[in-house]
């Protein structure tokens, strides 16, 4: 899948919501999430499943949790 790149400008707080709603329809439309740090380190072997789990664990029974837990 080719990466994508966009700009989203927060200036003002009226702005921060707008994106916030912004990026919540990209993420649900494509199913995952954008800019997922733990996903890029373990897609770049900086970090392990296992260790990904281990330091994790403690972050279950919300949205973020479970979609790391399904990598």
């Amino acid at each position: 899948m080719p990466e994508r790149t966009g700009w989203l400008d927060t200036c003002a707080s009226k702005d921060l919501l707008a994106e916030t709603a912004y990026v919540k329809v990209i993420e649900e439309c494509q199913g995952f999430k954008i800019a997922c740090l733990k996903k890029i380190s373990i897609r770049n072997d900086w970090l392990t499943l296992g260790q990904l789990i281990k330091r994790y664990r403690v972050f279950t029974g919300n949205g973020y949790s479970d979609y790391l837990f399904q990598l």
